[in-house]
Order: structure tokens, then sequence, then C-alpha cells
């Protein structure tokens, strides 16, 4: 997760206070030169989509490569019913979303749908209008769920659904952020002025 040049700041973990409250970490690397491009993935999208509409960042960064970005908040609108449905049984929602993290990932629940956290994130749109975004998700994604949470349209952005024009690419969560044919798309929008071939090979799960 890196962008194409300047000096690279490496933070093994990075805590963001939104409102006093919700917090991120994850592990992350960010380069903080204006005008240097992001490529993140899984929930590093979310820190570094918080850096630009929550901190400051809009206007450095000019473009964004999201890898499996739950821009929408992972299960969307569907949480809504498992949250209605734990209550008639007498489980608070707050329980509920603890219980996606499972004791090994504290921030997910917060990157569910309908979280005060996402809500509040995307409630002056999902994108920034200063960035360009890259989006890459696929139809075999396990954790952004349904796909095109990952993929929403807007103006500004271009997204790339694994899948169109190569059924051979059986990526899933792991594999997107780690295969040839993500990164000739991910690089390609990060240095589009020279493009390489993007190839349609087989892509295992997992592996990449």
């Amino acid at each position: 997760m890196r962008g194409t040049s300047g000096s690279l700041l490496i933070l093994a973990m990075l805590g963001i206070a939104a409102s006093g409250a919700a917090r991120a970490e994850y592990p992350v690397s960010f380069n903080f030169f204006a005008g240097i491009p992001y490529e993140l993935a899984d929930p590093g999208n979310i820190v570094g989509q918080y850096f630009i509409k929550r901190l400051g960042g809009s206007g450095q960064v000019d473009k964004f490569v999201a890898i499996a970005a739950p821009w929408l908040g992972t299960y969307g609108d569907n949480m809504a019913m498992v949250r209605a449905f734990a209550a008639r049984l007498g489980i608070d929602a707050a329980t509920v979303d603890a219980a996606v993290s499972m004791g090994v990932c504290p921030a997910c629940s917060e990157m569910l749908g309908g979280d005060p956290f996402m809500t509040a994130l995307n409630a002056d749109g999902v994108y920034d209008p200063t960035v360009a975004y890259t989006n890459l998700d696929t139809r075999y994604d396990e954790l952004i769920v349904p796909y095109t949470i990952g993929l929403v349209p807007g103006p500004n952005v271009a997204n790339f659904f694994m899948q169109d024009g190569c059924p051979i690419d059986y990526s899933d969560h792991l594999a997107i952020a780690g295969s040839h044919r993500g990164a000739m798309i991910a690089l390609n929008a990060l240095d589009p002025e020279h493009p390489r071939p993007v190839p349609c090979e087989f892509v295992p799960p997992l592996t990449g």
C-alpha cells in the first residue's frame, strides 16, 4: 500500500478519533506529500478517506486507488434487518456489531452498514470531489458484501469489477490485493502516462 513517489511514512497502527468517539485502528501506510496518490486496501481505505474528508486532506491527494473498500459499510442495509432481529431476541445493536470482530478486528464493527462512524463519514457523500478514485472489487469478496459496496459510482470514479472480461479471475478478499492483474489496474490509475497491459489470467483465491 503505497504511493508511486515521494517519502513513505509507515504508521504501524493509526488511531483516528471521530468526534471524540468512534475510532479506526489499522495497519496502514500513508504518503502525506501534496499531490501524491494513495493505494490502500480494506480498512486502510476508510483511514485514507477519513484523512481526506475529515482531517484536512482534501486537495492534498489527487488519486486514490481503493482495493475492496467498504464504502457503504459492509453488508449495507442488511445490517438493519440483522440488528432488528437481534433486538427481538433482547440483543442490543452494539453487541451484534461487536460480534463481527470476534475479538480480532475491533474496528471491523465500525465498517458495518448503518454504523454511526460510517454514516457520519458518508454524510456529505461517499467521495471527495477533489480526488480521482479508482475502485477494485471482486464477486468473490467474503468481507465486502455485497461487492457492489466497493464499486459505488460517481463522477470522479472509475470502477473495476475483476471478473469483467476475465471469468478466470477468482480473486477473493485476500487475493485481490496481491494479484498481478489487480496491480496493473492500480498502477495504470496511479501512473496513467505509462500504461501497462492488464492481463486476463487465472487468479486463485487467497494467494492471488
